[in-house]
């Protein structure tokens, strides 16, 4: 009996530690409180550590994908947003329509946004077998990667 109980109290020490231990589960509430501050309509969000980092994957009130990635310390580092077409702000689709790859089809539309960095969008375009990846900023200026 005695050993029944040892082995008892050890088994719920390890799982007392384990669960306060982890650093996810430590931290999570931290990530979900810079999430909500950050992105307040942020609804079923997912978790995943991704490297170094802890990933929000959620759909924002326009239904669009949103990647949001912290650093362990629940300190933000980049947003990533799937755009749609018609959620571009007009200057950055008369970017797109002023430049040479106004007749490509777009293929994907990425928002990106990271620390310390002036945020931009991302148009994959595509025109038969030819792809290309085409950089606007925020002001709606054209650039190279």
């Amino acid at each position: 009996m005695n050993k029944k109980l040892i082995l008892r109290t050890v088994l719920a020490g390890m799982f007392f530690v384990g669960f306060f231990v982890n650093p996810v589960a430590a931290q999570s509430d931290i990530y979900q409180i810079e999430l909500a501050e950050r992105y307040s309509a942020a609804k079923n969000v997912k978790w995943e550590k991704e490297g170094d980092y802890m990933k929000a994957e959620f759909l924002d009130e326009f239904n669009q994908e949103v990647e949001v990635w912290y650093d362990w310390n629940a300190n933000w580092v980049r947003t990533k947003t799937e755009m749609f077409f018609n959620n571009l702000p007009d200057h950055i689709r008369k970017a797109y329509q002023n430049s040479p790859y106004a007749q490509w089809k777009i293929d994907d539309i990425e928002f990106i946004q990271k620390v310390d960095e002036e945020s931009y969008y991302i148009l994959d375009v595509e025109k038969g077998e030819q792809e290309y990846k085409l950089y606007i900023t925020e002001k709606g200026v054209i650039f190279q990667k």
